[in-house]
């Protein structure tokens, strides 16, 4: 999911007795249904409940991003600090030293949060998913675009020439 799906998730998105959370994403307006297992599971019984099915889901997210009218920058760079303590990204400066600003052109190399959809997409490619359930699954809304998100590492370039010498 983007971020700011995820930040504006309200208990009315969740079914626990089907075991399911639903949304439609704000680009294509698709609806995506995901299943309710394993961790995700865990973590949404973790939560405190309300009978009011507007109560967000992570209160703090919520409020940050209807705060900014809908704009996640400060979501985005709080995962981005998250990333350099952890190691995983160089700190952030705000140096112009591209003659660009901040309004130039991001460092597609950099990790971010949108970094997780591409992995998703990938990974689940990798473990054999139809490219048709990945879609669904990530809200792509064509084939196109859901190619590319698709990152194919050596890894899995190696495991399928070994199929081609059985």
């Amino acid at each position: 999911m983007e971020l700011r799906h995820l930040a504006l998730l309200t208990w009315a998105n969740v079914d626990l007795q089907h075991n399911r959370l639903s949304l439609v994403t704000r680009k294509t307006r698709t609806p995506i249904v995901l299943p309710l297992t394993g961790g995700l599971k865990e973590h949404l019984l973790s939560l405190p409940t309300s009978d009011d099915l507007s109560t967000p889901l992570h209160e703090r997210a919520y409020r940050i991003v209807t705060g900014q009218h809908g704009r996640t920058g400060s979501l985005s760079n709080q995962f981005a600090q998250l990333l350099t303590q952890a190691g995983l990204r160089e700190p952030t400066t705000h140096e112009v030293t591209t003659g660009k600003g901040r309004g130039g052109p991001r460092n597609g190399g950099e990790l971010s949060f949108h970094s997780l959809r591409h992995s998703a997409v990938s990974l689940l490619k990798a473990a054999g998913i139809p490219h048709s359930t990945v879609q669904a699954l990530i809200g792509h809304e064509s084939a196109a675009i859901s190619q590319h998100y698709t990152h194919t590492d050596q890894e899995v370039i190696g495991q399928a020439t070994e199929k081609l010498a059985l």
